[in-house]
């Protein structure tokens, strides 16, 4: 099965060429199937990525953000593209045997973890606080009136395994960040947990 992503822009001035491969994999391979309850929620690096990266490639919306903030404060957020492949942790997770792995784009972290959810047919109770995002990404998107929870994330992607402490641990010794952030449960429910705050996350 083929995804594809399809977007009109005036930014592209020469023509894309967009190729399809398709191959024979060996071994267990990852799947949304393999997903059950109990397992834990894990995200890399931190939400926000791409889309932060798009507006820092944007020279009219860094030069308004310069009038808020300093050159110096938005220094890390001009290097988040250099976070956006996620090749290095998906073969660690693969080496770690997890469950399923799925790549956090268009919708951010509350539509990804939606089609998690509906693809195993499971729920999960997530808590708010653990979902990884810098500060600047913060600030960028209360600037520009974004959710940062629905911000493009490609660079960050969700993963379900059975013992999320080692998983963790294996990236960050190959200095990719990793947070456990909740748990897979055995029905339908898609708890968001913030302190003693309760909410169920709406269809996305």
């Amino acid at each position: 099965l083929a995804g594809g992503h399809t977007e009109v822009t005036d930014a592209v001035k020469r023509f894309c060429v967009s190729v399809t491969a398709v191959g024979i994999a060996n071994g267990n391979i990852p799947s949304i199937r393999n997903v059950k309850a109990g397992m834990d929620i894990v995200v890399t690096k931190w939400i926000g990525l791409e889309e932060i990266a798009m507006i820092m490639s944007c020279q009219d919306k860094v030069d308004e953000l310069k009038g808020r903030f300093t050159e110096e404060y938005l220094e890390s957020a001009t290097h988040y593209s250099e976070w956006l492949t996620v090749k290095e942790e998906a073969d660690i997770a693969v080496r770690n045997g997890v469950a399923a792995i799925h790549d956090i784009s268009d919708g951010g972290i509350f539509r990804a973890l939606w089609e998690f959810a509906e693809g195993s047919g499971k729920g999960f109770d997530i808590d708010l606080r653990a979902i990884p995002v810098r500060q600047e990404t913060i600030e960028i998107a209360e600037f520009f009136h974004i959710n940062p929870y629905m911000m493009k994330s490609s660079g960050s992607v969700i993963i379900a395994c059975e013992d999320g402490d080692s998983l963790v641990k294996a990236m960050e010794e190959s200095g990719i960040p990793a947070y456990i952030i909740g748990k897979v449960t055995d029905n339908n429910a898609k708890v968001l947990r913030n302190e003693d705050e309760v909410r169920y996350l709406d269809k996305m």
